[in-house]
C-alpha cells in the first residue's frame, strides 16, 4: 500500500512536469532522482553473488521496463490520470499466464474473481453507454495515451515475474537499486537526444524542487514493491499496487479537475477486485 500511494503521487508529479519539460526528460528525471533513495541502499547491502539466471532475467527486464516507462510518461501527458491508469488493471489478467509460466504463481478462485472485477470496472470506465459492445475497445484505441498505457500493461505482465526471478537470484534491496541505476544509464543518452535543452534545464539547481520530488517518491515506491515481490506471488503484489489507480484518479480530480464523479463507481469496482485478489 505504501508503494501504491507513493506511485500515485509520482504520477501526479510526472504529469505536472510534462507541462514544462519534454516527456523523455521527465522519464529520465523520474528514474534518476529515485537514486536519491535507492543508491544508498546499494552501498549498504553490497553486491551479492549473481548467476546466469539473474543476468538473463535482468537484461530482458531492463529492455522491457525502459520501453514501458517511456510509454507510461507519454500516456500521462496525453490522457487523464483517471482514464489512462485504470488500464493497468488489465495487467493481473495477463499475469495469470506469464506469472504461471515463469514462476508457477497462480491465485485461487477469489483471485480470479478479483481479476474479473478489475476487467469489468475498466470496461465500464470506458463505456459511453451508447454504441455496440466493442465501443469501449474503440474508445481505448482512439485515445493515444490510453493505447500507450495498454501496451505498458502488457509489458508489465512480463516484467513482474522477471522481477521476482531476479530478486530470488540476488536480493530485493540490491535489485531495486541496481535495476534503477541501469535504467538511468540507458535513459540518459535518450533524454539528451530527445531534447537536450530541456535535459540541461532539468539539471539546473533552480529546477531541482520541480523535478526531484517525482523521482524521490518513485524511489520509495520501487523499493517497497521490490521487497514485496520477493515475498509473494507476482500477480498478488501487482494487483495490490494497482490501488494506486484509485489514489491517482482521486488526485487527478483534485489537481487536474478531471471528472472523477462519473468514474468513481467503476474505479470502486476495481478496488473490490484488488481486495478479492489479496484475500485469495
Amino acid at each position: 500500500m505504501i508503494s501504491a500511494f507513493t506511485d500515485a503521487s509520482a504520477n501526479v508529479l510526472a504529469k505536472r512536469n510534462t507541462k514544462t519539460f519534454d516527456p523523455m526528460v521527465v522519464t529520465w528525471a523520474l528514474a534518476a532522482y529515485s537514486l536519491i533513495i535507492l543508491l544508498p541502499v546499494l552501498f549498504i547491502v553490497g553486491i551479492p553473488t549473481l548467476d546466469t539466471t539473474f543476468w538473463l532475467a535482468f537484461t530482458i527486464r531492463t529492455i522491457l521496463d525502459v520501453t514501458a516507462l517511456i510509454l507510461y510518461i507519454r500516456a500521462l501527458k496525453y490522457t487523464d490520470l483517471s482514464l489512462s491508469l485504470p488500464l493497468l488493471g488489465l495487467t493481473p489478467l495477463f499475469l495469470l499466464f506469464t506469472g504461471f509460466a515463469i514462476n508457477r504463481d497462480f491465485p485461487g478462485p477469489a483471485g480470479v474473481a478479483g481479476v474479473v472485477a478489475i476487467l469489468v470496472g475498466t470496461y465500464w470506465l470506458y463505456s459511453s453507454g451508447k454504441g455496440s459492445f466493442f465501443q469501449p475497445f474503440s474508445a481505448i484505441y482512439q485515445n493515444k495515451g490510453a493505447l500507450m498505457m495498454l501496451i505498458v500493461a502488457v509489458l508489465w505482465a512480463f516484467t513482474t515475474p522477471l522481477h521476482k526471478v531476479a530478486i530470488i537470484h540476488s536480493n530485493a534491496y540490491f535489485y531495486a537499486a541496481f535495476g534503477q541505476l541501469t535504467i538511468v544509464l540507458v535513459l540518459t543518452p535518450l533524454a539528451v537526444w530527445s531534447n537536450g535543452r530541456d535535459f540541461h534545464k532539468a539539471l539546473r539547481f533552480k529546477n531541482f524542487s520541480k523535478v526531484a520530488p517525482v523521482g524521490v517518491v518513485s524511489g520509495i515506491s520501487i523499493l517497497t514493491q521490490m521487497i514485496a515481490q520477493g515475498m509473494a506471488a507476482a500477480v498478488l503484489v501487482l494487483s495490490v499496487k494497482r490501488t494506486s489507480i484509485v489514489f491517482s484518479s482521486i488526485m487527478g480530480g483534485v489537481f487536474f479537475y478531471e471528472p472523477i464523479k462519473k468514474r468513481i463507481i467503476p474505479i470502486t469496482l476495481m478496488v473490490v477486485g484488488v481486495i478479492l485478489i489479496s484475500l485469495s
